[in-house]
């Protein structure tokens, strides 16, 4: 079980560093052209004028929600295998969160940098949490 719990939040800890970099504050043009040239890393599940949504080759699912051609949210989606390992990989990307942005408060942070506030949200039924990634400015 410890492999697994060590395997889990070193498959986290890239996602932690890289989130605010992929498609948040991306014209919609940019994201698509994006996901164009990384295919079959990105599929795409759906998108329309309002929406975006792509499944990474991670598991990781990404809603991009679009206002005046550019994505203000951003919704990141992990799964985890069990209970056990989501609280633990939960717990890996606050660390992280915390160690690049500002806490606000127990799972919300602001990234200043980028004008994002980030909440984190799990889903214990399907063990999956999720990261919002909102435009401040």
């Amino acid at each position: 079980m410890r492999k697994l719990l060590l395997a889990a939040a070193i498959l986290i800890i890239p996602f932690c560093s890289k989130a605010q970099q992929s498609f948040f504050r991306k014209s919609k043009a940019e994201i698509r052209a994006a996901v164009k040239k990384s295919s079959p890393a990105i599929t795409t599940v759906s998108q329309s004028d309002t929406c975006d949504v792509y499944k990474l080759s991670s598991g990781i699912i990404e809603s991009c929600y679009y206002r005046k051609s550019n994505c203000y949210k951003l919704k990141q989606v992990f799964s985890s295998p069990s209970n056990q390992v989501l609280q633990k990989s939960v717990q890996t990307m606050q660390a992280a969160l915390t160690g690049i942005y500002k806490k606000t408060t127990d799972n919300t942070w602001i990234d200043t940098q980028n004008g994002a506030k980030i909440e984190m949200s799990t889903i214990k039924g399907k063990n999956q949490f999720v990261l919002l990634y909102t435009r401040i400015q």
